[in-house]
């Protein structure tokens, strides 16, 4: 991408986090790509951030619920993404909290397990399916205890 002014920069990102949650690690990746220099990029989300543009508790709340209730991901999956983003641990842990509670969490790996189940009818060996499960449930960032729960309902 080329490079461009602060203005320019400061106007892109402030129309980009208008439009959806922006997390300040983003909001600095965005600067480094377009050649921002290090003063100008403090400066810029300095003005972002006291504009509220830019909100990371409220980036974590929207990443979290999007992620648990539409794409169906467990708790670890989600902690593992917000930590990538250089999200604190404490805003992880209350944005987790808000969405991720226990009955639902269960009914989702609930529903998630018998889709899958049911895509592995080919699968005779009773061992190889309940393993594929196991990964499978595992992939989505749920909790191996409660994987095992359910799997031996």
């Amino acid at each position: 991408m080329n490079q461009l002014t602060p203005e320019q920069a400061l106007k892109r990102l402030s129309s980009t986090c208008a439009r959806r949650e922006v997390c300040e690690h983003d909001a600095l990746q965005k600067l480094r790509q377009w050649q921002i220099s290090d003063e100008e990029q403090a400066k810029i989300m300095a003005q972002l951030t006291k504009y509220g543009f830019i909100d990371d508790e409220r980036y974590a709340r929207a990443y979290a619920e999007d992620k648990m209730k539409y794409n169906r991901w467990g708790a670890r999956k989600v902690e593992m993404m917000l930590r990538r983003k250089g999200i604190d641990d404490d805003i992880i842990s209350d944005a987790i909290a808000e969405f991720a509670d226990e009955e639902s969490t269960t009914e989702t790996l609930r529903k998630l397990l018998e889709e899958k189940t049911r895509s592995l009818k080919n699968e005779t060996d009773p061992y190889k399916k309940k393993q594929k499960l196991l990964r499978f449930a595992i992939s989505r960032g749920f909790d191996y205890s409660d994987i095992l729960d359910i799997l031996e309902e």
